[in-house]
């Protein structure tokens, strides 16, 4: 990816996202935090890639200018291991369920709902494909290059920049229903955030 003036990175380790992920991506990215260049080379040569796979690459605010430090907002790189680019698009808009608002640190993502998807998986896995919000003057979103299956739609205020769930401190919401993405629709979806109820303890 070659840019019209030297770029470097602020916090990319914790901003870039990868669905389908792809471990230790950081490692295959050029040049490096200490080296700034007009060009980004990802090498993903001695990577095994998923098979007829469209793979996006999310850098979030992580890529600015090199003078200025100016970032380009959610840049993405996207490409397939297939013939073609998967293409279904899931959009909406996420508040708070009370205060009507939103916070800019909001991501919302989407888990394939498989053999391996359980109750569990949000605090342990990162997502098959995430976004953040559109920009930080309004809350709508909108995920892109999804291919056809089965989700579950989750927004989150992800204050760890992880893409997992902590209970006693992030802001969540469920869509109620599993998405069934087969063909482009142009149906929105709400979702409004709220703390979930503390684990109960018992004290003797």
């Amino acid at each position: 990816v070659v840019f019209d003036e030297r770029i470097k990175y602020k916090d990319l380790s914790k901003q870039l996202v990868v669905s389908p992920p792809i471990q230790n991506i950081i490692q295959y990215i050029k040049p490096t935090a200490s080296s700034p260049s007009r060009t980004m080379s990802i090498d993903l040569s001695q990577v095994e890639l998923l098979p007829n796979t469209t793979y996006t690459l999310n850098f979030g605010n992580s890529v600015g200018d090199n003078h200025e430090g100016t970032a380009i907002p959610n840049f993405k790189y996207v490409f397939s291991t297939g013939e073609k680019i998967d293409s279904l698009v899931v959009g909406g808009i996420v508040e708070d369920a009370f205060a009507g608002k939103f916070d800019p640190k909001t991501v919302i993502m989407l888990y394939r709902v498989d053999s391996t998807f359980n109750d569990s998986t949000i605090f342990k896995e990162r997502p098959m494909y995430f976004t953040r919000l559109a920009n930080e003057r309004d809350s709508t979103f909108r995920i892109d290059n999804i291919s056809p299956g089965t989700y579950q739609l989750i927004a989150m205020v992800d204050d760890a920049s992880n893409m997992k769930y902590d209970q006693s401190k992030d802001k969540i919401a469920f869509f109620p229903r599993y998405l069934e993405l087969k063909e482009p629709s142009d149906q929105g979806y709400l979702m409004r955030l709220a703390l979930a109820r503390p684990s109960y303890k018992v004290y003797q």
